[in-house]
């Protein structure tokens, strides 16, 4: 060999040397993320084979427990959850061959178990609050805007805050509240008059709405509105309650937007949010406004409330937020100005819409019945001998028209359902086992018409 063959055999080239570093490098990447994605996509494909395996087990033992209607393979009972007549409707329906309980479907899935007969009812509504706590899947639509009040609080916290909120709810607390419903109804009463004389028909709803938002913004912050002879587009805060009670109710019958990540990159969940901003605006300003109002009556309205009647210059009555403001528990803790917030809002979230909705119905009910309207308007009369408006001491005589008010309360509840989720398993009185984690409801409107109660539930009782 020549010496730059010997060389060239001996002290091989960098490129030679480096050889085995080139070869690894150039090994292909594809393979090995297809080996892995997929291994990734038959794990996955396992995970949902066996949780759509235990989803249909749940669902055919839930089927042979607690049989109910026919329904839809995709949408459930999706269908016949409306909110409207022809949803309750649907309820009703089902009582001959359910007359106890059924589950009801959401889509493929089971929402909760409905309970429908009045043996039932104290079954759920006697449990502790630990065991059966309000059903945040439902309620908790209503939190960003209530936040933790009495309608959505549970266990200790409710348990809390109810003890505080009673004494606001006093007879002689709400005495002085009859004035303001009297000026409020009447100028409801002078609009209708007007429209009368058009000959046409008029839409209740919203002015008895219209009506109750008056009472209840005097009777929570000594507010008048006016808003029952404005527009609400002149008064923000009446539009953004009506608008987020449209929409909260509106999230629940469409599934989709339980999901809070949908439901917030949604027009809906844009609507909700402006709205909700001008509702705590204004009720923040308000309890700020009032707090430096209230500033010199000092400690002593913790004890007797109805003292402060005196301190109040110009005021005929204590409203919701004075005695929110004025409240203490036994350790002399008071609420906080969130706390506060949370049971004003709620005090309007629950009392305008189904105020209104009950006394809608009632006069559409006594209109159907003009022998029953008859003999409540000579009672009222008998009883007013002449007064215009009505009186504390006159609600007691008016018997039969309190009976006409709670048959409508029972044919038309404003309320129709409410709803639990269960932390412990729960035997019904046939025997039954409802599993831990299942929600739960009672079925207002259809145990307030079961034929089991009443022959002819549709017939005024």
């Amino acid at each position: 060999l020549s010496p730059d063959q010997i060389e060239s055999a001996e002290s091989p080239g960098i490129s030679e040397m480096s050889f085995p570093f080139s070869a690894a490098a150039a090994i292909p990447l594809y393979p090995l993320i297809s080996g892995l994605s997929a291994f990734l996509l038959f794990c996955l494909t396992l995970q949902l084979i066996k949780s759509a395996f235990c989803w249909r087990s749940k669902v055919q033992k839930l089927d042979e427990e607690f049989p109910g209607p026919p329904r839809h393979w995709l949408l459930g009972h999706l269908r016949e959850f409306q909110a409207n007549e022809y949803g309750l409707a649907k309820f009703l329906e089902a009582l001959p061959n359910h007359p106890y309980c059924n589950p009801v479907f959401f889509g493929p899935f089971p929402f909760f178990i409905n309970l429908v007969h009045p043996d039932y009812v104290p079954m759920l509504s006697g449990l502790l609050a630990h065991v059966a706590p309000k059903m945040d899947k439902v309620y908790g639509f209503l939190r960003p805007w209530l936040g933790d009040g009495l309608l959505v609080a549970n266990g200790n916290k409710w348990y809390r805050r109810r003890r505080l909120l009673t004494p606001s709810f006093h007879f002689d607390i709400l005495k002085p509240y009859m004035k303001v419903y009297n000026t409020s109804a009447q100028i409801m009463l002078d609009k209708w008059e007007k429209l009368c004389q058009s000959g046409q028909s008029v839409e209740l709803f919203e002015h008895v709405s219209l009506m109750t938002l008056d009472s209840l913004l005097k009777c929570a912050f000594s507010y008048n509105s006016n808003c029952q002879t404005r527009s609400q587009t002149e008064i923000p805060y009446i539009k953004a309650v009506y608008d987020v009670s449209h929409l909260v109710t509106n999230r629940l019958i469409f599934v989709p937007h339980h999901s809070d990540f949908l439901f917030s990159f949604s027009p809906s969940g844009f609507r909700f949010r402006k709205a909700l901003s001008v509702l705590h605006t204004f009720t923040r300003s308000v309890i700020q406004k009032r707090k430096e109002s209230l500033a010199h009556l000092g400690q002593p309205c913790h004890s007797k409330l109805s003292r402060c009647l005196e301190s109040m210059s110009g005021r005929k009555y204590l409203d919701f937020l004075d005695m929110l403001l004025a409240t203490k528990d036994d350790g002399g803790n008071g609420l906080t100005d969130e706390e506060i917030e949370n049971e004003v809002d709620t005090f309007m979230f629950e009392g305008h819409d189904t105020t209104a909705s009950g006394i809608s119905w009632i006069l559409y009910n006594l209109a159907k019945h003009p022998e029953h309207q008859d003999k409540c308007r000579e009672e009222i009369q008998e009883v007013l001998q002449g007064r215009q408006e009505v009186e504390w001491d006159d609600l007691p005589k008016l018997e039969f028209t309190t009976m006409c008010i709670k048959e409508s309360l029972r044919t038309h509840p404003p309320v129709t359902m409410t709803w639990r989720t269960l932390t412990k398993n729960v035997e019904l009185p046939d025997g039954r086992t409802i599993p831990e984690g299942t929600h739960v409801s009672i079925g207002i409107f259809a145990v307030h018409h079961h034929p089991a109660v009443w022959e002819e539930p549709e017939v005024s009782q």
